[in-house]
């Protein structure tokens, strides 16, 4: 079994994503900043995967479905269902994200369990870089200010930009 297979998305139980919107809903958005720090992956904020966007050696990992990456991504990033994780060095830097982070904190868990030593997950996945004002790209790698949002259930938290379901 490959790492991507073994956290793929069809693992997560619906019932557990959908308590996880409930406990964000009562205790605001920033319980989603924890995942990270829990399950041993090195949370990072949208200034500090500023500065690590500078390392060229960098490997940019969005962790949502291709829909998602089509309309809007970081500029740089790769899919992570692309890339094949047995031909990368495990001291290889990582920065990963998704929607709101649980997907990527996720994915950082099991890189780190495989041995990857420089693991970030962005705090608030990509809705809250943008809603830090950061740039976001589309499909054709132009500027845009649409975010998909997962599920509607998570498009209350995105505050500056468009959410696309």
């Amino acid at each position: 079994m490959t790492i991507t297979s073994r956290f793929q998305l069809r693992y997560i139980l619906p019932t557990g994503l959908l308590m996880i919107v409930i406990t964000m809903v009562i205790f605001g958005s920033n319980i989603i900043n924890s995942f990270g720090a829990y399950h041993g992956v090195k949370n990072c904020t949208s200034q500090e995967a500023t500065s690590l966007l500078n390392d060229q050696a960098l490997l940019i990992l969005d962790v949502r479905q291709r829909e998602e990456y089509e309309v809007s991504h970081l500029k740089g990033a790769v899919l992570a269902d692309d890339v094949d994780f047995e031909s990368l060095e495990t001291d290889q830097r990582i920065l990963v994200y998704c929607t709101v982070g649980f997907r990527s904190t996720e994915l950082g868990t099991t890189l780190t369990n495989n041995g990857f030593s420089h693991i970030y997950n962005l705090d608030g996945g990509l809705i809250g870089w943008k809603n830090q004002g950061q740039p976001v790209y589309n499909q054709r790698e132009q500027p845009t200010d649409s975010v998909h949002v997962y599920s509607g259930l998570f498009g209350f938290l995105l505050k500056n930009g468009l959410a696309v379901r």
